[in-house]
């Protein structure tokens, strides 16, 4: 065996540590995005909705480091009447993006 190796998952910057023999290694966004590249602020349009490991998402607004957006977890469609909306607002900075993949229809 090469040694004890540990992985840990941090939700909040959505980032995977990888510990080896008790040294940090590397920290790498999901999997999603090593292969493909993090998504930038830039690539968010109001409207369009992305994937994290939570779920799918859709963008209701973009600040100069942030973006806003409901979690499309809802039966009933009129939740996502807004602003204002009946769902929660969620808040993802640049250390969120890298957890984030666009959908094909966006």
């Amino acid at each position: 065996m090469m040694g004890d190796v540990k992985v840990e998952k941090h939700w909040i910057g959505r980032i995977i540590r990888i510990r080896f023999a008790g040294r940090r290694i590397s920290g790498v966004p999901r999997l999603c995005y090593v292969l493909r590249g993090e998504m930038e602020h830039s690539d968010f349009r109001i409207g369009m909705e992305f994937l994290t490991g939570a779920g799918r998402w859709r963008v209701t607004d973009i600040g100069t480091r942030t973006i806003i957006a409901i979690k499309l977890d809802q039966s009933d469609p009129s939740n996502y009447d807004g602003p204002p909306y009946a769902v929660v607002e969620t808040v993802f900075d640049e250390y969120d993006f890298g957890g984030c993949e666009p959908t094909e229809s966006s």
